[in-house]
């Protein structure tokens, strides 16, 4: 680059050197979807950087938005809708590359219970088979696996009659139902379904 004076001289020229950095790939996501029931305790995505120093930066749309340099949590609270997505993209040197996308689906909650287990029971009551609903997932009695609860085997006293089910593959659900079993001598029982 040179000027021309006035009077039509013309300086020395000065060099610009141009750098022109290439655009960087898009970063490294786990396989999606990322699936959560309803409720349950979500944990910040991730991605990785393909590049040496690259600034992840994520973005709730596809195109355009605020980037953010934080990993963002879904939220569960909510299942509709079912999938929601979230886009990461990597900057090195000033170059933004094209964007990674993640899909979180939310699963609807399911609700949980013991069916038929009696508010009082005794150490001289006849043997009670564990049903749960929706059926398909396992008793533990005092942290004990469990399919029949036999009051007879059991001392006088407080107990928990547990059932845990796992909706689709997705995180446990706990929602607690509490009641009191004694009787004949009079036993405690506590029973949560999760």
């Amino acid at each position: 680059m040179s000027q021309t004076s006035a009077e039509g001289c013309q300086s020395e020229r000065a060099v610009i050197t141009v750098t022109v950095n290439p655009v960087p790939s898009a970063p490294l996501v786990s396989p999606t979807p990322v699936v959560y029931c309803q409720g349950a305790l979500a944990s910040p995505l991730t991605a990785t950087a393909t590049a040496p120093n690259g600034i992840l930066s994520w973005y709730t749309q596809a195109v355009g938005g605020t980037p953010s340099p934080v990993y963002p949590t879904p939220s569960t609270a909510e299942s509709e809708p079912p999938t929601r997505y979230y886009y990461v993209s990597q900057s090195i040197n000033g170059c933004e590359g094209p964007r990674s996308t993640i899909a979180v689906t939310i699963r609807p909650a399911v609700a949980v219970s013991i069916v038929g287990l009696p508010g009082r029971l005794g150490q001289c009551a006849a043997p009670i088979t564990l049903v749960g609903s929706p059926a398909g997932g396992t008793f533990t009695i005092d942290g004990l696996p469990a399919t029949q609860l036999i009051p007879g085997n059991l001392s006088a006293g407080p107990h928990s009659v547990v059932y845990q089910y796992v909706s689709s593959g997705a995180a446990r659900l706990r929602p607690p139902v509490q009641s009191s079993l004694t009787h004949c001598p009079w036993r405690r029982w506590s029973t949560v379904a999760r």
